[in-house]
């Protein structure tokens, strides 16, 4: 399952769908899920995806989970929706992924917990004030039973794995301190966090990452 996928052609799960994996997308633009609709009704017509117009918030997104008859057990859970997303997180906690790929706000330093302010109907306003910090989402995961594997080059996305599931499988220690990646969102061209502003600066640093 997704939430936050934009217009489906490049987002963490589309891959999976064309190798064979069926799940829900989610997605509050009107006009991208048109063109999800459009592109992908092959899947859909096969109930392989289920494409839901919605905007997921802290209050209503459990409900969603089971109006959709979304299942708790999941193998990938996907949250991208720029701004409240670790608040989405929370509300979602009753779901049990193997996998969570969740963005995070790779601006603020890796040792520091912070998170934006929760406005349910606010939208990311294209500035570097958006989601969690790594740390922040370190200590979530932990209080809900996931552990921090691995962030992406780009600074964009955290890979969480459910505690029981780790093992020797992954190399620690499993830490924002350690795993932390800085903001490179030229590495995903026009559709990061560096629409808007150029080359990411980390807060607190007079210069931009490398």
């Amino acid at each position: 399952m997704e939430v936050g996928v934009g217009d489906g052609l490049e987002n963490n799960t589309v891959y999976r769908l064309s190798q064979g994996w069926c799940g829900h997308w989610f997605e509050a633009g009107a006009a991208n899920v048109e063109k999800v609709t459009a592109c992908f009704d092959l899947e859909r017509a096969r109930n392989r995806l289920r494409v839901v117009h919605a905007r997921l918030t802290a209050e209503n997104a459990a409900e969603a989970m089971r109006q959709h008859d979304v299942p708790i057990d999941l193998d990938l859970l996907s949250l991208d929706i720029d701004r409240n997303t670790s608040y989405l997180w929370r509300a979602l906690a009753h779901l049990s992924p193997r996998v969570v790929v969740i963005e995070y706000n790779a601006s603020i330093p890796r040792d520091d917990e912070w998170e934006i302010v929760y406005e349910a109907d606010a939208e990311w306003d294209k500035s570097f004030y958006f989601g969690a910090s790594l740390k922040t989402l370190e200590v979530l995961g932990n209080s809900i039973g996931y552990t921090l594997v691995a962030c992406d080059l780009s600074g964009s996305n955290a890979f969480f794995v459910r505690s029981d599931l780790v093992d020797d499988q992954f190399a620690g220690p499993f830490t924002a301190a350690a795993l932390y990646e800085p903001p490179r969102y030229w590495l995903v061209g026009d559709r990061g966090h560096a629409t808007r502003y150029g080359r990411a600066r980390t807060f607190g640093e007079g210069q931009a990452t490398p």
